[in-house]
């Protein structure tokens, strides 16, 4: 059986730099979530039910499918009060009687890192990224520890449902470009624990998208793998991409 490899070199700055690989993958159903940060991948129960009268979080499904990537949501007892959560939002894109979309701002990021957010009164509240961005971008780096990996959907969750005293359970995480997809996996490594390391993925599985996020405070860093990617950012906190088949090998 063949196994693909992705060999990762960090090259740090003054402080801790850390890498993320993330795999949208096909495999068998897991837990929401374990402690070797691999996520169940479900869709949320309103996607793909038909709502002829255009109202419900099932009226707001196809929109969903044509903006949103990665996601991270969970559904509490309604009703939201929609007022008390709007101080929550830089950026209010839309908003009726019945439910708010906006950006919003996770603490220590700058606005390009702004999560999506959609509340319904109901009791839903969603978190995703566009459809153009990778999946690494979710990974959160300034609450990195080397036991937690903590993203920035989970964040905006939080900062959004605090409004209405709402303490949000974990949440169920799903990527709307790839339904078929039944897991997520995220590893981390920093150069604490050495310059480099190797992920071995199983050539059973079926990949959706291998994405990474690079991280730093202060000073420059670099990353290159197979292929010599190279990928430099200066006085940057972090910066995502995918990995291409380029960045792999067969052993």
């Amino acid at each position: 059986m063949k196994t693909r490899i992705v060999r990762i070199l960090l090259l740090a700055g003054i402080v801790t730099v850390a890498l993320l690989a993330a795999y949208s993958l096909v495999s068998v159903p897991s837990p929401t979530a374990s402690a070797n940060n691999v996520y169940s991948l479900r869709a949320p129960s309103f996607v793909g039910v038909a709502n002829a009268q255009g109202v419900g979080p099932q009226a707001f499904a196809s929109f969903l499918d044509s903006e949103a990537g990665i996601s991270a949501y969970f559904s509490t007892t309604g009703p939201i009060d929609l007022d008390a959560i709007r101080p929550a939002f830089r950026t209010i894109e839309v908003v009726s009687t019945t439910y708010i979309i906006g950006s919003v701002a996770v603490a220590d990021y700058p606005e390009s890192e702004d999560v999506h957010v959609y509340v319904h009164k109901n009791g839903w509240f969603l978190a995703y990224y566009l459809k153009a961005d990778p999946t690494g971008k979710i990974f959160d780096w300034r609450r990195y520890t080397t036991t937690e990996i903590p993203t920035k959907l989970e964040k905006a969750l939080s900062t959004v449902s605090a409004l209405v005293g709402i303490t949000p359970p974990a949440a169920t995480y799903y990527d709307f470009r790839y339904p078929n997809a039944t897991r997520l996996m995220l590893i981390a490594e920093d150069t604490n624990n050495g310059n480099d390391f190797q992920v071995n993925l199983p050539g059973t599985f079926t990949y959706y998208e291998r994405s990474w996020s690079l991280g730093s405070i202060g000073g420059n860093c670099g990353y290159y793998g197979p292929g010599e990617l190279g990928i430099l950012t200066e006085h940057r906190f972090n910066s995502t991409g995918v990995a291409t088949m380029k960045h792999l090998r067969d052993c």
